[in-house]
């Protein structure tokens, strides 16, 4: 009996870890370091139940007893860890969506600030001579096409999760520091 509780919070244990992985920063050290201690309680337990299997008689009855509170006080443990990570994972996750709306937004602004610059552009390809008219729209057709390709990987940087968004959000980081230095290098060529 004992051994199966211990063997079934085992089990609770490993899947917490594997919940637990999601985490990041504070609430992952927090949580690595009460996996430890409960898995330090779990390891002692066993250790208690094998030094039970080998005697016998009244030691047997007291490290029975003994071992069933280790046991409950490793549930009770387990149930402590579980509601703070529940709690600590909620908060993570709350703190990461405000982050990643506030991206977004960030996101959305530059891009409208890109559009404005473009719209400027358009404007001052209208005051040139015929030749640098030319190349000037050349310009504006090669920015377009970045700022579009820079807002395809924005929507889906907007529909992706966990590793994913943020593998997303460093390859759109790069993508509007490109699109910010090429508009530069377009203005100083017509400049």
């Amino acid at each position: 009996m004992i051994e199966e509780k211990l063997a079934n919070l085992g089990k609770k244990l490993d899947n917490l870890v594997a919940q637990g992985s999601k985490l990041s920063g504070k609430a992952k050290i927090e949580f690595d370091k009460k996996m430890h201690h409960l898995r330090e309680k779990q390891n002692n337990a066993i250790r208690k139940i094998d030094k039970l299997k080998s005697s016998g008689g009244d030691k047997l009855r007291s490290l029975k007893t003994k071992m069933d509170s280790l046991v409950n006080d490793l549930g009770k443990s387990y149930n402590e860890t579980l509601s703070n990570f529940t709690g600590s994972t909620k908060k993570v996750e709350k703190e990461e969506k405000k982050r990643r709306k506030e991206y977004q937004e960030q996101v959305k602004s530059r891009l409208k600030e890109f559009d404005k610059k473009l719209d400027e552009l358009e404007k001052k390809k209208k005051s040139l001579e015929k030749d640098s008219r030319i190349h000037l729209n050349e310009g504006i057709v090669f920015l377009k096409k970045k700022r579009d390709e820079t807002r395809k990987k924005f929507r889906e940087l907007k529909s992706s999760s966990g590793k994913k968004w943020d593998d997303q959000k460093s390859i759109l980081d790069m993508l509007i520091d490109d699109l910010d230095k090429s508009y530069d290098e377009a203005i100083r060529f017509f400049s």
